[in-house]
């Protein structure tokens, strides 16, 4: 059986390098992206699993980001995270929500591997 793909957006490598650490630990392979534009690219050819994505980056942001994928019919869960305002990652599920995407839950920079783990691990659950 084939390993879930994780697909992994942020501007900053070593924040990219950390979830990576900590998703294939728990079995996922990971394709990641610096970019909203490039990971609009990736997804329509990987279809992942799930989506860990960063709320703030310079070419669009994350909530820019979620409404393109919704209009790409994306069902994969999508965990949002950011160093800035929480009040950016709950506008973004609020917009989430209306688009019909799945946002599993948002993660505040910085965070331990453990809150990733448990949101990486209801991605899992719900291949089941």
């Amino acid at each position: 059986m084939s390993k879930p793909c994780l697909l992994i957006v942020d501007d900053e490598p070593d924040m990219i390098e950390f979830v990576i650490d900590v998703a294939e630990d728990m079995g996922f392979s990971c394709v990641s992206a610096d970019s909203a534009k490039e990971c609009l690219t990736l997804f329509k050819s990987i279809h992942p699993a799930g989506i860990v994505l960063d709320v703030v980056m310079p070419d669009m942001d994350g909530i820019e980001l979620v409404n393109e994928l919704a209009k790409l019919n994306c069902t994969a869960p999508i965990i949002a995270m950011s160093g800035y305002q929480k009040m950016y990652l709950e506008l973004l599920e609020t917009l989430a929500g209306e688009q019909n995407a799945v946002v599993l839950g948002t993660l505040s920079k910085p965070f331990q591997a453990k809150e990733l783990q448990n949101l990486l691990g209801q991605v899992l659950d719900s291949l089941d």
